[in-house]
């Protein structure tokens, strides 16, 4: 029996995982770039709004982009709630890179490096070997030094290079320990082996840690921002995709997509994800505006359970955002949606600190691109 055409293949477009190789797009100049700072030591910052792809860049330049000496370390802090998981972060992303091939070759590596640090060999949920660090609650600056101090002389030691990636760094924030950033400014200093890749969304909380001169971190790294994948080098991406599927991707199709995802990664390749598995040969403008219907169907439970954890205030905010583009403070938008404009105000920053609004270019904007066009359905 003949499949179905456009079955033949796996759906190429991915945008719920990390991505490396051939799933990558573009992002050559950022490669190049990032690639000679942490060859020479040098400490980047870098940020952009999410789903713009930081973390899949920072695995393909591991992956793919470094000499396979450099020892890469990869420490995410989201979630973290006190200075012990920060150090059990730390300690588990060194656990984790490629000190030594082999399960049995890097833990006996991890016990030379570290006597303060217990290190125990456990299964992940997916079955797959994982190392546990122990750390002592009353040992925490014996630790934190070791952690550092020991690393950094096992690099000079071995000869070798590494690249520290702290990945959703503005949460050393949200652990209520200002020392910890100059503790960790003490050792990052005088690390000539270590190139150290700090990444984030929070924007305003990254400003204040990095270019505030009052703080330890103030100009100890180059910040970088990560902007939009430019959209003729997308497009030229997804049309290969869907030519290999015998599928036509036309590059006005791919600008009504660019201009609805606002540039953003994961909602390009979502939206072309689903389109990949519609029974179309030509994808036009309809097919594209029946994916986001879909999408806004798929997403109506949970953005409802999300609506209901906001403040009334908060809920008329975002459908004003989703409705209007510009003037929100005027008189004329706040008589229509009844709302006086220091409580608009109050609502928007709030909705900021919860990372469903930001600001650009003053302008107050929704985060998420499928919340946003869900609310836009709602109308």
């Amino acid at each position: 029996m003949r499949q179905p055409w456009g079955l033949l293949m796996k759906n190429p477009f991915k945008y719920n995982v990390l991505v490396t190789g051939n799933d990558f797009c573009d992002r050559e100049n950022d490669i190049q770039e990032l690639v000679e700072k942490i060859e020479n030591s040098v400490n980047v910052l870098l940020f952009s709004r999410r789903r713009y792809g930081k973390t899949s860049l920072i695995f393909e330049i591991f992956t793919h982009h470094l000499d396979e000496n450099f020892v890469r370390v990869y420490v995410d802090l989201f979630g973290i709630n006190n200075e012990y998981d920060f150090l059990k972060r730390v300690a588990k992303g060194l656990s984790a890179s490629n000190l030594k091939k082999g399960i049995k070759a890097r833990f006996k590596e991890l016990g030379k490096i570290f006597k303060r640090i217990n290190f125990s060999l456990g299964l992940d949920q997916d079955g797959q070997p994982v190392f546990k660090p122990e750390i002592k609650q009353s040992d925490f600056d014996e630790c934190f030094d070791e952690l550092f101090d020991n690393f950094a002389a096992y690099l000079e030691g071995q000869g070798r290079q590494a690249c520290f990636v702290f990945d959703e760094f503005q949460q050393i924030r949200e652990i209520g320990q200002p020392s910890l950033e100059a503790c960790l400014r003490t050792k990052i200093q005088f690390h000539t082996h270590i190139a150290y890749v700090f990444t984030g969304s929070k924007t305003h909380i990254l400003t204040d840690i990095f270019i505030d001169t009052r703080k330890p971190f103030y100009s100890l790294a180059d910040p970088r921002e990560l902007k939009p994948i430019p959209e003729h080098k997308f497009y030229l991406f997804c049309a290969q995709r869907f030519q290999r599927a015998k599928k036509e991707l036309s590059e006005d199709a791919f600008a009504l997509i660019y201009k609805l995802a606002r540039g953003e990664t994961k909602f390009v390749q979502k939206v072309c994800h689903y389109l990949f598995n519609e029974k179309v040969k030509a994808i036009g403008q309809d097919d594209i505006y029946k994916v986001i219907q879909k999408m806004n169907l798929e997403n109506d439970a949970p953005f409802k359970m999300l609506m209901q954890t906001l403040t009334a205030n908060q809920r008329l905010a975002l459908k004003i955002l989703a409705e209007e583009q510009k003037n929100l403070f005027s008189t004329s938008i706040c008589s229509k949606y009844s709302i006086a404009p220091q409580s608009l105000r109050a609502a928007l920053n709030s909705l900021m600190d919860k990372m469903l609004v930001y600001r650009d270019d003053q302008q107050y904007k929704i985060y998420d691109v499928e919340l946003e066009h869900w609310l836009a359905s709602q109308a």
